[in-house]
């Protein structure tokens, strides 16, 4: 399992990446039609958000397995806040954009 610990950096900032694709280029589908989670790779549809918490999930298992000792104060934990706090950055992004494709009219109420 030695290859999860190498590889947990590039697939974090790959489902990053995939989660800042969503808001340009995000489609949705059926009675979501209107959502922007989905990315279209030919025929097939995938949600990034799942991806992102895999991704997630490994790579702050990677920071925190590489302590040799436990965190004794705040600042110590620093990296595994920043890893976090990078994804729900473009969790939050997404919230705010409310899932509208750019050609959304601001007048228009949402409900």
């Amino acid at each position: 399992m030695i290859w999860l610990e190498w590889a947990a950096q590039p697939i974090y900032a790959f489902a990053v990446v995939l989660l800042v694709l969503t808001l340009f280029i995000g489609t949705g589908a059926g009675t979501a039609a209107t959502v922007q989670g989905w990315l279209a790779i030919g025929p097939i549809r995938v949600q990034p958000s799942e991806f992102a918490k895999i991704a997630v999930v490994l790579m702050m298992a990677r920071v925190l397995g590489s302590w040799r000792e436990a965190p004794r104060t705040l600042w110590q934990l620093w990296k595994p806040i920043a890893a976090a706090l990078a994804a729900l950055g473009a969790g939050v992004t997404r919230l705010f954009s409310g899932g509208r494709k750019t050609d959304h009219d601001p007048g228009k109420p949402i409900a």
